[in-house]
């Protein structure tokens, strides 16, 4: 440190800068120069997939024009995923508290340290009271016992971490798993790999709460995400008469391989209102649900009477009366009946036990049928049509691991920055998809089709906020609330190339409207499940697409300007695409703020 007052206070231990020298120039615009990046990650995603397609035709008598076209195949696909990341700037902080943690208020009695004190004659030698550090051992802290195996020192002596040389090496296997994830500016987040950041396999959910060390210190392994997909369709073309008709059908299966919470209003199981009944010899309501949970006016299981029921996100008053929880609970805190103990139900307790809070996703399966047909009206129309259903796994938003779970009573790790937490329990999307639509040749080189089109999206993933949740009060996470219509009419005409002009243009009138545009369009709202249909954000009331070819051939075929015999075109043209849309439902804005001077 330097003796100069200026430059002290631009002091670097261990490489941090502290003080007013961690950023520079106007608050936070710049770091200064030997800051520490404090941001370290790696992963691992891996996507094993199978795919497979073939067709094949029956002739059925064997005539051609019964022909069966069979067209089948699927695909496999499982993923490995892996994530370790950690901001290490706070390890240094981290490592000075941790150091003598061991360390309590007060002295241990039954160790003497004292010696004799030489004082002044006629004195001589003066016995010294000296006792040892009063010391508790925790048993899933390490680094105070690390540092000091590394430098030969006993639990008693002191360790000033800013005074450690750089003749050892430190490293993060120092630490134990615990000290690392409580350690809240470290933000240590991790799955598929150890808490050091080291690659890990055949490990499960429950390995995280209940796997421990050598000595036994719980080491919080968290499993890779590792969700499953199968997929598998077949399909029929064959004529009937006039009429060409496509029919198939797809099956679908998903699987997240993985834990989800047995009720997302709360972290620990809740008893039902018929296990309510039978242990406490009260009388439940007949409209009540012998499955609903069961809320309590206090703290007392035991003695507490009912306050309210619960039956998904359906909430009851004593009575069996539907009512708005709001009604019910004002201001106060929730206080349900839990169905185990105070220490089964502590998520960081090592008597806590997964099944008590947590089942297995429950795979989706679901088969969805297409069909499409056409026939000719005359010789120079015709008409088409088709339905179909699509299923879409769920895109994003879904990773969430036992180290989420485990600190899902701290509001802040599940929201941070008020952001959504993600959902593991997450379902497929679907999409059901109709069109009926008329086409008629206008010469021997142009046509039109005039079509109608209708489509709806089902369990759209959207932000939830939810509400009257123990402990946490309420929480934001996403789950498969939205849904979207979308219906229109498209005009198009085609002229296919006479002479040097090919041109293609259309027509769309469309409306689109929904709950929500996108997973975070509904992050703002803190009114629970609020649905309100609106324009989606690709609603286009009208839309006009054009495109305008012209071009010049070569040899024989070349009808443009030449100079000499030369075809100074040839081989050349232009393309010309028009695009123009009306109706959106947002207008253009701008933000005006006032520049640095």
């Amino acid at each position: 440190l330097s003796p100069n007052p200026v430059l002290a206070q631009y002091q670097s231990i261990n490489g941090r800068l502290v003080g007013a020298s961690v950023n520079v120039w106007n608050s936070n615009f710049f770091n200064n120069v030997g800051r520490v990046y404090n941001n370290y990650r790696k992963f691992d995603f891996t996507r094993n997939t199978i795919n497979f397609d073939a067709q094949l035709d029956l002739l059925p008598g064997g005539s051609i024009k019964n022909r069966h076209n069979i067209q089948f195949g699927g695909n496999i696909e499982i993923r490995n995923n892996r994530r370790w990341s950690i901001n290490p700037r706070e390890l240094w902080t981290m490592a000075i508290d941790a150091a003598n943690s061991h360390f309590v208020a007060g002295v241990d009695t039954t160790v003497f340290t004292g010696g004799v004190f030489d004082g002044p004659p006629p004195f001589g030698e003066i016995p010294l009271q000296e006792y040892g550090r009063l010391i508790e051992i925790d048993p899933d802290k390490k680094f105070y016992q690390e540092i000091r195996n590394l430098y030969g020192l006993s639990l008693n002596d002191f360790v000033n971490i800013e005074g450690v040389g750089i003749d050892k090496n430190l490293s993060l296997d120092l630490f134990s798993a615990s000290e690392l994830i409580n350690w809240r500016q470290l933000n240590l987040d991790y799955y598929g790999y150890d808490y050091l950041g080291n690659a890990i396999s055949g490990v499960t959910f429950d390995d995280f709460f209940t796997a421990t060390d050598d000595a036994g210190r719980r080491t919080f392994p968290v499993a890779p995400l590792q969700p499953v997909y199968f997929a598998g369709y077949i399909q029929d073309k064959f004529t009937y008469e006039d009429i060409i008709l496509r029919v198939g059908v797809r099956a679908d299966y998903f699987d997240a391989n993985t834990k989800v919470l047995r009720d997302p209003y709360s972290l620990y199981r809740i008893e039902t209102a018929d296990e309510f009944s039978r242990r406490r010899d009260v009388q439940i309501p007949g409209s009540v649900d012998p499955e609903a949970a069961v809320y309590i006016t206090g703290d007392d299981r035991d003695n507490d009477g009912i306050k309210a029921f619960r039956m998904g996100d359906d909430w009851f008053a004593p009575d069996g009366t539907k009512t708005d929880p709001r009604l019910i609970f004002g201001t106060d805190p929730v206080s349900p009946s839990y169905s185990f103990s105070d220490a089964e139900n502590n998520i960081q307790s090592r008597e806590f036990k997964t099944d008590n809070s947590f089942i297995d996703y429950n795979p989706s399966f679901k088969l969805t049928p297409r069909i499409s047909l056409s026939f000719p009206i005359s010789e120079e129309a015709g008409f088409f049509a088709h339905y179909d259903q699509l299923v879409q796994r769920p895109t994003s938003n879904t990773e969430f691991t036992a180290l989420d779970y485990f600190f899902f009573e701290d509001i802040a790790r599940l929201n941070p920055g008020g952001g959504a937490a993600n959902n593991p329990n997450l379902r497929p999307e679907t999409t059901i998809d109709y069109e009926v639509g008329f086409q008629q040749k206008l010469t021997n080189s142009s046509a039109i089709k005039l079509s109608m089109y209708y489509k709806e999206n089902r369990d759209l993933i959207q932000t939830r906020y939810l509400l009257n949740v123990p402990i946490v009060n309420n929480y934001l996470t996403f789950d498969n609330i939205d849904f979207g219509t979308v219906k229109g009419f498209t005009a198009s005409y085609d002229l296919r190339r006479t002479g040097n002009l090919e041109l293609s243009a259309s027509y769309t009138l469309q409306y689109a409207e929904g709950t929500g545009s996108s997973a975070n369009s509904g992050l703002s709202s803190r009114n629970g499940e609020v649905r309100v249909l609106v324009p989606l954000s690709f609603d286009e009331r009208h839309r006009i697409v054009g495109n305008v070819d012209y071009r010049y051939a070569s040899g024989d075929k070349y009808n443009g300007p030449t100079v000499q015999g030369l075809d100074l075109l040839a081989n050349t043209g232009l393309n010309l695409q028009i695009a123009a849309v009306s109706g959106r439902p947002y207008t253009r804005a701008s933000n005006i703020s006032t520049p640095f001077s």
